[in-house]
């Protein structure tokens, strides 16, 4: 940039001097000359350089130069009075030289286009030099070689890098992770738990710039010394295609002579590589180093994570291990804190059920409870919840295991035993910041859960999640934990369970004609006829006839007969039917109402429930 700015004053400088130095004559019958040259001068005539050549002009017929009277240096004797001027006698046949009459200046363009011209080749030239550096940097490849080659050869070298770089490409390693393409074949989209965004797709052949960041925030280098690929190659092509393919776990499963890799895509493991046993273990090692775990320890379970950058977004990465008989198994979870925040209708919840909900987050005490298996969604509804509410005069809090979203304007604890922060302990001391509403991940065990009861009936809104089978269950299970059925009255406002489905490919699904019998095993039943669709499979679903999930919901919300009935122990059964008589759904009855629209299958909703 600095021999960039010195090019461009030294240009300008140039066309000051010359300017600087022009000569303009002016002729006393108005001929005027701009931009001339004096080459030499004598006593009684000039001789100077223009545009057309050298002229003699005679100094008797020079008006001015650059603006001021012609004086002579030499000043001629002034003449004696006489009472009369006769006329100089002339040899007969003589003649008197006409002045010369010059043609008009016209300036010529060509030489300024033409340094245009040149001035801009040059500009593209820095510029393709600058180019190549950064894309080789975000690669993190080193640039050496292919600086100076571009610079070597000016257009040819951009052109061999792009063919180079660029063009799709058979590899001859057996460690290849794409089916024998370099780079990821797919399009990189917005990872949800719920829905795909076909829109967020990058074209085909191209990666997303996966690179590893160090406690320092620099890039770790992925290049290997040997013609084997190194560790950190095959992790960083690995992770890139599960992040690309949505993925939301990765199992790395040491066989006996081979590893295996599967991806959980949309809640189903699936086989994604097949890996030599060395090279397995060679991405083991690496990801263990990566995620600060002590590669040496290979026969405990250990847990650690580390994330990365792509040209799309940073992700987090949290890395579990355990013994096996053929060698350490790793587990990877995928944490998209920024891209995977999602709004309460992106999470497939239904106008009316979304209308309940937002009226009931608006509270100013009480506890909002979240229930259903690991991975069916509990976290990204709670966060959208919290997105619902105004950051700006609350004071939001979170602890939690790890922090799986970035909420701007909220205080996000992460729990660290090593450090002493514990779910009770970091719940503890955010009692003491002053909290409008406090977010804990997980209600794990009693001590948990009381404090979580006492933060709620002391005045704080606080959202959790627990592991149980619907939302009425969640009142056994609480008081197992030791809860009181008067704190539970007193304290619940509204308790949500959750399962999440698969949405049916839109481009490949197939109408059939209900039977009315699908789901009666789930006590749910219709009028025959009705026309639904089934998964069929086509390349733009990988043939799983899904694409994207989706979830179902039921709602109870705690209002005064419901509260009286928990605080007089009423079963489960009489629960259910007096939130029948205000308007409680299963979520089982919402999953056969998204089979009937299309938007699932039959069969998506009897596995989930």
């Amino acid at each position: 940039m600095r021999f960039f700015w010195s090019l461009f004053l030294l240009v300008g400088l140039q066309f000051v001097v010359s300017t600087a130095l022009a000569t303009e004559i002016t002729l006393k019958n108005g001929t005027r000359y701009v931009d001339v040259t004096v080459v030499s001068q004598s006593t009684d005539r000039w001789i100077v350089q223009t545009q057309f050549g050298e002229i003699k002009l005679p100094e008797d017929q020079i008006e001015t130069i650059d603006g001021k009277p012609l004086r002579s240096p030499k000043s001629a004797p002034a003449p004696s009075p006489s009472p009369a001027l006769t006329p100089v006698p002339t040899t007969p046949g003589a003649q008197i030289e006409p002045t010369p009459k010059l043609p008009a200046y016209k300036h010529n363009f060509t030489i300024d286009q033409r340094l245009g011209v040149a001035f801009l080749a040059f500009l593209l030239y820095l510029g393709q030099l600058v180019w190549v550096q950064h894309e080789m940097n975000r690669r993190a490849k080193p640039a050496a070689l292919w600086n100076s080659v571009v610079f070597l050869l000016p257009g040819a070298g951009l052109l061999l890098f792009l063919l180079v770089q660029f063009f799709p490409r058979q590899r001859t390693r057996k460690t290849a992770l794409y089916g024998g393409n370099e780079d990821v074949a797919e399009a990189a989209k917005k990872r949800s738990l719920f829905k795909s965004d076909a829109k967020s797709a990058q074209p085909k052949g191209q990666g997303i710039g996966l690179r590893f960041i160090d406690e320092k925030n620099r890039i770790i280098p992925t290049i290997g010394t040997s013609k084997k690929e190194s560790g950190l190659e095959i992790a960083r092509e690995v992770l890139e295609a599960a992040v690309v393919q949505r993925a939301s776990d990765i199992h790395i499963e040491p066989q006996e002579a081979t590893c295996r890799v599967r991806f959980r895509v949309d809640g189903q493991l699936s086989e994604h590589r097949v890996l030599e046993r060395t090279d397995g273990i060679r991405l083991i090692t690496s990801l263990k180093s990566l995620g600060g775990i002590d590669v040496a320890e290979k026969r405990k379970a250990q847990d650690g994570r580390f994330h990365v950058k792509t040209d799309i977004r940073e992700v987090d990465f949290r890395v579990a291990t355990a013994n096996s008989i053929h060698g350490e198994k790793v587990v990877i979870r995928i944490l998209d804190r920024k891209g995977g925040l999602l709004s309460l209708d992106q999470v497939g919840m239904s106008s009316e059920l979304e209308a309940l909900f937002d009226r009931t987050i608006r509270a100013r005490a009480g506890m909002i409870i979240v229930t259903g298996p690991t991975g069916s969604g509990k976290t990204s509804t709670l966060y959208a919840a919290l997105s619902r509410l105004d950051r700006e005069k609350l004071n939001i809090m979170t602890i939690e295991d790890p922090v799986e979203y970035e909420l701007p304007g909220a205080t996000q604890i992460p729990v660290a035993p090593k450090a002493g922060t514990t779910y009770e302990s970091g719940l503890r001391s955010i009692l003491r910041q002053d909290p409008d509403v406090i977010l804990v991940g997980e209600m794990r065990d009693a001590e948990a859960a009381t404090v979580a009861i006492r933060a709620a009936l002391t005045g704080h809104l606080v959202f959790t999640s627990l592991h149980t089978r619907d939302s009425i269950a969640t009142l056994v299970r609480l008081e197992e934990m030791g809860m009181e059925r008067s704190q539970m009255a007193s304290a619940l406002i509204m308790l949500v369970a959750q399962r999440l489905v698969r949405i049916l490919c839109s481009d490949c699904r197939r109408p059939v004609v209900s039977t009315g019998q699908e789901l009666l095993d789930l006590g749910v039943e219709w009028e025959p006829g009705a026309t639904v669709f089934e998964p069929a499979g086509c390349p733009e679903c990988d043939g799983s006839g899904y694409r994207g999930r989706t979830g179902i919901f039921e709602v109870l919300v705690m209002n005064d007969p419901i509260r009286q009935a928990v605080q007089q122990g009423a079963s489960q059964e009489d629960i259910l039917a007096l939130a029948r008589t205000f308007g409680f759904r299963p979520y089982r009855e919402d999953g056969a109402a998204k089979a009937l629209q299309g938007i699932t299958s039959f069969a998506e909703v009897r596995e989930a429930t």
